[in-house]
């Protein structure tokens, strides 16, 4: 059954525009394409630059490296919080 929606030719067009699909991916774009959805909408409600809903391996790509983003933004300002909080190591002669 697998086959019979990833081998549609809307599809491998589709995954042609990503070649580098991860499986999970991939298993995430079957269940979408299971219940009915196209390739070229998303449930995340990602849009492009445009305005348009993005396509669905897109969205979920974007929504990873917002996700990624602002992990980075919330490190670096509990690094710097603890920076400015961090007490100095006295020296002793």
């Amino acid at each position: 059954m697998r086959n019979q929606y990833l081998s549609r030719p809307d599809v491998k067009d589709y995954l042609a525009k990503y070649p580098d699909a991860t499986k999970e991916e991939k298993a995430e774009l079957l269940q979408w394409l299971k219940q009915g959805n196209s390739p070229y909408s998303n449930d995340r409600y990602v849009f492009d630059e445009f305005d348009r809903p993005a396509d669905f391996i897109g969205a979920i790509r974007a929504e990873q490296e917002y996700y990624e983003e602002e992990w980075r933004i919330r490190l670096t300002a509990e690094n710097r919080m603890c920076n400015i909080l961090s007490v100095p190591e006295t020296v002793s002669n």
